[in-house]
């Protein structure tokens, strides 16, 4: 992964847990809960989960999937009596399918931005780090040193009690709270002089801002902006927390008895005060939007008429959460152009055909275009010219449809060459072909001849229909129950089914619709488990059809 795709991802994911944040905000001001711990943690995880991702390297789907050992044995069973699984449905079902589609789509959109901004300038990389270290240490340096000149002048201004409360008296500065261990408030001088009402509303939002460690918050948020100074949203985030912790802090002192008319005119008369916003210190003054918003938010609604909209609300932002903590960054070499056509043919393996699929139904074998039908023939062709048993690697994008693969596997057994090798990523070759173990990183299969079938009893099959969604259902038999369980829970399940019955087949069978990396997880699974006897079929159409 290139310093230019992880910015990419990482400014992506800020662009989905901003509005997450933003609705999620909304949804709890209207049943007056707090927000500010909103815009901590959308901040927080914009941090987070580019950091994960770049310590720990891209996971899930698009991963290698390295599962490699001896060639086995893909059987076309007849279909054994039982009713076949049921097409999960429901809102939840769905949910996850769209969520699904959003994450695959925001994929593929982080890895052509990033690889077209490497291909349009291919020393990007150098320069963005050197101009990210460079913002984060002078952006560091300014607030600190502005912290530091802030406190040795805050040690000159004189202590008065005032209302029962100890401050700090500043010529102009205030009010404000200051400090993130011990937080002080200040009032400038002309504060001495207001009407007692009035200075006790000023002196109980301070100290409402001293009690709840707003400070503290503020500074953590400013250590996400220094952690990342070249992302827009993380400012903005931060701008939203800031706001969010005033608006949080009026609400606290409306619960401590302050009239909502007498505290309104007080923000009001402050509104046209100088405000810090640079520094982790709370004031009572601000930009126009946020004095609108303040007093806004001083209405009370109903819960039953707000409720609805905060579910709502909630809901579409845990999606958009979701989309974001699953998001991949790209992976360095992999965009979404397929193959690299730059790559010799000469120089491949002649006993090993590379074969990638797109989407649409794009074939490249050896990194030239050819149409489905044409397939046949041109695995044939390099069969007659490699002089040995030829063997296919099979790569696709990990959302292309099964029934895609479906087809190429019809036209590779009519072209009569029957080992394939199913993988997600080129493996470099470092044996010769006869060592198939070694050469390959994936499940290694011999297709059947084209309308071979092989009777079974039912007895002996495990079911497992790979749906569009990735949910994986789980007949035992000629049994009609269906168990519903994700690819990972397949290699405990394998294993434990074949402990009480060892001349059990994994009959997979894999919706048109289902993403490549959906079938390619129930094997990795199946490997794993040690499985010796798996059937690769599409799912009927009458059995799509059932539902």
């Amino acid at each position: 992964m290139t310093i230019v795709g992880w910015t990419v991802y990482a400014i992506a994911i800020g662009l989905l847990l901003a509005p997450a944040a933003w609705l999620l905000e909304h949804g709890l001001a209207r049943i007056g809960l707090p927000t500010r711990w909103v815009w901590l943690g959308s901040m927080a995880l914009c941090v987070a989960l580019p950091v994960a991702a770049a310590v720990t390297g891209p996971s899930g789907p698009d991963d290698v999937v390295s599962i490699s050992g001896p060639i086995g044995e893909a059987l076309t069973l007849v279909p054994s009596a039982g009713a076949p699984a049921a097409e999960p449905g429901g809102a939840v079902d769905a949910l996850i399918a769209a969520v699904a589609r959003w994450r695959a789509g925001l994929d593929r959109i982080v890895a052509a931005v990033a690889a077209a901004l490497v291909s349009a300038r291919p020393s990007i990389g150098r320069w963005v780090g050197v101009a990210w270290g460079s913002a984060s240490l002078l952006l560091a340096a300014f607030l600190l040193g502005s912290a530091r000149t802030l406190s040795r002048r805050a040690r000159g201004w004189p202590r008065q009690a005032h209302l029962g409360r100890e401050v700090r008296l500043a010529p102009q500065l205030g009010p404000a709270t200051l400090g993130l261990v011990h937080p002080m408030i200040v009032l400038p001088a002309w504060a001495a002089s207001l009407p007692a009402h009035r200075l006790e509303l000023i002196l109980t939002h301070e100290e409402e801002h001293a009690r709840a460690r707003d400070p503290l918050l503020l500074a953590v948020g400013l250590a996400c902006v220094v952690a990342f100074p070249w992302n827009p949203v993380v400012w903005w985030q931060h701008r939203r927390l800031r706001d969010a912790v005033e608006v949080d802090c009026d609400r606290r002192v409306l619960r401590r008895g302050a009239a909502p008319p007498s505290y309104g005119d007080l923000l009001l008369w402050m509104g046209s005060r100088r405000h810090l916003t640079w520094l982790p210190a709370t004031t009572m003054t601000g930009s126009r939007s946020l004095l609108e918003r303040r007093l806004t938010a001083m209405r009370t609604t109903k819960l039953r008429a707000a409720l609805p909209r905060t579910i709502g609300a909630t809901v579409v932002a845990g999606g958009l959460v979701v989309v974001a903590c699953t998001t991949e960054p790209p992976v360095a070499g992999n965009g979404p152009q397929g193959p690299d056509p730059a790559a010799s043919v000469q120089e491949r393996n002649p006993g090993v055909a590379d074969v990638w699929i797109e989407p649409d139904g794009r074939v490249y074998i050896n990194d030239e275009l050819h149409p489905m039908e044409d397939v046949s023939e041109v695995i044939g062709r390099l069969e007659a010219a490699s002089g040995a048993d030829l063997v296919v690697s099979l790569q696709a994008d990990p959302e292309a449809p099964y029934g895609v693969m479906h087809d190429f596997q019809q036209q590779l057994r009519a072209s009569g060459v029957p080992r394939v090798v199913f993988t997600t990523r080129t493996a470099p070759l470092r044996t010769p072909p006869g060592e198939l173990s070694e050469v390959l990183e994936g499940l290694a299969l011999v297709l059947p001849e084209a309308g071979m079938q092989v009777p079974v009893s039912g007895r002996n099959l495990l079911h497992l229909v790979v749906r569009p969604s990735g949910v994986v259902e789980v007949r035992r038999g000629v049994s009609t129950e269906v168990q519903r369980v994700r690819a990972a829970d397949i290699e405990a399940l394998w294993r434990q089914e074949v402990a009480s019955n060892p001349r059990l087949i994994a009959a997979v069978k894999v919706h048109r619709d289902a993403g490549y990396t959906h079938m390619v997880e129930v094997l990795d699974a199946l490997h794993a488990a040690e499985a010796q006897r798996i059937s690769i079929q599409v799912l009927a159409e009458q059995e799509v059809a059932l539902r």
